[in-house]
């Protein structure tokens, strides 16, 4: 902490900002699921500054942190007993792994968020929920009349045999 003061203060601003966003990245994908418009600009949005504040968050870690971790350890090991594994070495690879491993995910999750919603049959179903407009799927699951279909009413198939009388059951909501 005295070689980075700034780290609490930007670990806590990170977390804290991260904490607001997760609550928005929610509130986006229930948009979504509802088929809301605003829901799919939202996410774009939300996907650029997740990825924006990932790879600051890693960039402020590979500048300021890492080094002074090394240092900190380098001065740990002066005083340790030899190691048959170069446990140093380990560390600084572990450190490096996590820093791009955070920004690989990142990348891969939401770039992924936004190929899929920004597809043809995506933007056009966005559209149609937002027009109110019934798409092609919603006109098949429509029910459908026994008689469609049938010019004349001579042709059509007698009506459905009605049930007895007293049947026991008494509420039909």
């Amino acid at each position: 902490n005295d070689k980075v003061p700034s780290k609490i203060y930007v670990e806590c601003s990170f977390h804290l900002f991260n904490v607001i966003l997760g609550a928005v990245k929610i509130f986006a994908g229930i948009g979504l699921l509802r088929m809301a418009g605003w829901a799919r600009v939202t996410t774009f949005i939300v996907a650029g500054i997740t990825i924006v504040a990932t790879i600051a968050h890693s960039a402020y870690s590979a500048i300021f942190i890492i080094p002074v971790f090394d240092e900190v350890l380098a001065n740990q090991l002066k005083n340790a007993p030899p190691m048959p594994f170069d446990f140093a070495g380990i560390m600084q690879g572990s450190m490096w792994a996590s820093v791009l491993m955070g920004i690989v995910f990142a990348l891969a999750i939401w770039l992924t968020v936004i190929f899929l919603l920004s597809g043809a049959k995506v933007r056009a179903a966005f559209a149609a929920a937002a027009s109110g407009s019934p798409g092609e799927e919603e006109e098949e699951e429509r029910p459908r009349s026994r008689y469609e279909g049938y010019d004349d009413e001579g042709d059509r198939p007698p009506p459905a045999p009605k049930s007895p009388g007293d049947t026991g059951i008494t509420d039909r909501s």
